[in-house]
């Protein structure tokens, strides 16, 4: 499970983001994480090159997976999986 609570912060805190925006990203987080994708293995796995790379219009499992499949919510979601790499590569773990 990613760190919630020291993401947020990092949000917060290192990234300067306004609460509205912290709130916007940890919800887009979340919501990748409950469509079935563990960020923290992305990472680790490739630093979220293949995740970042499925995001796309055209990708029919997308559908199934409770998801926007327009190109703002995908640009959006890919905006958030930024973040948490920035996160993860700040923190160095």
């Amino acid at each position: 499970c990613m760190q919630d609570c020291l993401f947020e912060e990092w949000l917060r805190n290192i990234d300067e983001r306004p609460q509205a925006q912290v709130s916007d990203n940890m919800s887009r987080i979340r919501r990748l994480e409950k469509a079935g994708w563990n960020l923290d293995k992305e990472y680790d796995n490739d630093h979220g090159a293949s995740l970042l790379k499925s995001l796309v219009v055209q990708n029919p499992a997308l559908a199934h997976c409770n998801l926007p499949i327009d190109s703002h919510g995908l640009s959006s979601l890919k905006t958030a999986i930024r973040k948490y790499i920035s996160f993860r590569d700040y923190y160095r773990f």
